[in-house]
């Protein structure tokens, strides 16, 4: 009953079938604008670990087969009893979904309960609305609980409309903007020189429910020595204070919990050039400003539409983009039922999207990673899941700044699980999909092997395996055709798969299963590849390796446009992507 046997889609019922609603206590389904994290404890242990799902609109008879539910076994700490997870995505927003949960039976489905739940409106309803005046001022802004709004009036503080609203606090402000409030929509504006951050979201009971959008911010951070770090790197780039963000739910000191923050949308919104950059590893783990730092949070967030980048090279580069938290815990960033989508990331020296803990129901999905450090995509560990890593491009990447391009070494994944040595909730195991990515390599002058990845979906060091990890349809293009693209020399307690992958690069497996995949260099559409940089285009040609010869992945390969789909993130014959401000959908 796995979803990657097989080429044709499974027949679906047009029927409309009613069936009773879950058991009180045994399911969940949380929505965000176009995806849904579902939780359900079957009846019984279900056959080959997975329950079955099925949906529809609540207008429509007609039923899409899902993604298959990963069923955990196990109990922890924070998830006490054994259930099945995973997500469906790409809906629709503002949208009945009728959703139906099966158990398979040899070749056939027991379809048994059903649930519906609505997808989050892309309008929040506006109460009071505050309007700055045109201009800068040195004035921030702060919004505490009794400015809060509700579910069905958001208190507004906008830029104006006209002109515009700059608040540049010119270093003498710990941040231009405080909130300590729920349902309040932040738009428009462009922050400056907060001392420690643009915005400060107080780790408080009365933070939540809050929206960021179309604003721009830049110039943030403190000296590194701050916090007992040191000053100049041995780059000679003057490092910021650890962990200090753009966007911030922390206090005044260093990074604390904050499991009350939930629902913060970031959208539409510009962060560039902190005040102050990172190191390299050449100085040990780098250290410095983010764009977004929210520390083990409540989760249900979503970033996308945004971008994160430095106009002045090196020395305003990012720690991590998007990060913090527990790494190794029921916990860490961002936090459960979240997305991060169609966003740019670019000038980062450890790792564009630290998305480390849980990993429960994390969709990190079409963005484009450029010019990065160390990593693109952290993800060790994952201790709950499932993570989902789908459909993103990554290009260039250098995690080192004294070497020449060609000695110089990033990875696309840093994916090992949790380390003996961090015992607290015994989670380990966690399922992680990466499903439709590419990774492209990027010819430079004066350099054998151009820019690009040189390591692919990586374990962790000696008792950091690469565990329960689904690789399926990627194109994972390494620089240097003799290093990992899958990196599995430890023994996975969890055996994962790699199949159907287009790549360049060697595979060291241990106990995974691994099969039709493709040993080739990709060849791209005229105008698409490494070409198109951050432009969207990154069709395969017709008849090349990869072309038409993935497998069909519910949910994620929906819409393929051949005989089978297309290995990578962009199915040849469908539109470009986009990413940024611009873009717009799921």
């Amino acid at each position: 009953m796995s979803n990657y046997v097989g080429r044709a889609p499974a027949p679906v019922s047009s029927v409309t079938v009613t069936l009773p609603e879950p058991p009180a206590g045994t399911w969940d389904a949380v929505p965000t604008f176009h995806n849904m994290s579902l939780y359900y404890v079957p009846p019984s242990v279900p056959e080959g670990g997975v329950v079955k799902v099925r949906y529809r609109r609540a207008a429509v008879s007609t039923w899409t087969t899902g993604h298959d539910l990963w069923y955990d076994s196990r109990t922890t700490t924070v998830r006490a009893r054994a259930e099945a997870r995973g997500s469906i995505c790409m809906l629709a927003s503002n949208t009945e979904y009728v959703i139906q949960f099966g158990m398979p039976a040899g070749a056939s489905i027991n379809w048994l309960h059903q649930i519906t739940k609505t997808t989050w409106n892309e309008v929040y309803p506006e109460g009071t609305v505050n309007t700055s005046a045109s201009g800068t001022t040195a004035t921030p802004i702060n919004i505490t609980n009794a400015s809060s709004g509700n579910a069905s009036a958001y208190t507004v503080y906008r830029a104006d409309t006209t002109i515009g609203s700059t608040i540049d606090v010119a270093n003498a402000q710990l941040q231009c903007i405080t909130i300590d409030a729920h349902h309040v929509i932040i738009r428009g504006f462009k922050l400056k020189n907060g001392q420690g951050h643009g915005i400060r979201i107080v780790p408080s009971a009365n933070s939540h429910d809050i929206i960021i959008e179309d604003c721009e911010i830049s110039g943030w951070g403190r000296n590194g020595t701050t916090d007992g770090g040191s000053d100049i790197s041995l780059d000679g780039i003057d490092v910021g204070r650890d962990f200090e963000g753009a966007i911030t739910c922390a206090n005044t000191t260093d990074a604390i919990d904050c499991p009350d923050l939930k629902r913060v949308v970031i959208q539409r919104c510009k962060i560039f050039d902190p005040r102050y950059g990172s190191n390299t590893w050449r100085d040990g783990h780098p250290r410095g400003p983010q764009a977004v730092t929210f520390s083990n949070s409540g989760g249900n967030h979503v970033i996308r539409y945004s971008e994160f980048y430095s106009t002045t090279g090196t020395s305003h580069h990012f720690n991590d983009v998007l990060g913090c938290g527990t790494n190794f815990s029921e916990y860490g960033f961002p936090g459960r039922d979240s997305d991060i989508y169609k966003n740019k990331f670019s000038h980062w020296m450890d790792d564009g999207v630290e998305s480390e803990g849980d990993g429960m129901n994390i969709r990190i999905y079409k963005n484009v990673f450029d010019v990065g450090g160390t990593v693109f995509v952290a993800s060790e560990s994952v201790s709950l899941g499932p993570l989902y890593i789908f459909r993103n491009v990554f290009l260039r990447g250098h995690s080192r700044l004294d070497i020449p391009l060609d000695s110089d070494a990033i990875g696309l994944s840093k994916s090992g699980d949790v380390p003996s040595e961090f015992p607290a909730s015994g989670a380990k195991g966690g399922r992680r999909y990466w499903l439709h990515n590419t990774s492209l390599i990027t010819p430079v002058g004066g350099s054998t092997y151009g820019d690009g990845a040189t390591a692919g979906i990586q374990e962790g060091s000696a008792g950091r395996p690469l565990n329960n990890t689904w690789a399926i349809n990627n194109i994972i293009h390494l620089k240097k055709d003799w290093w990992e693209v899958l990196q599995a020399s430890q023994a996975a307690p969890i055996p994962g798969k790699f199949q159907f992958n287009l790549y360049v690069g060697v595979i060291t497996n241990n106990n995974n299963v691994v099969s039709d995949n493709v040993n080739a260099i990709p060849t791209y559409k005229s105008g698409n590849g490494y070409v198109s940089g951050m432009g969207g285009k990154y069709q395969l040609q017709p008849g090349t390796a990869g072309h038409n010869a993935g497998t069909i992945i519910a949910n994620f390969s929906d819409g393929y446009q051949g005989a089978a789909p297309d290995m990578g993130a962009h199915e040849e014959g469908t539109p470009d992507m986009t990413f940024g401000i611009l873009a717009t959908g799921t």
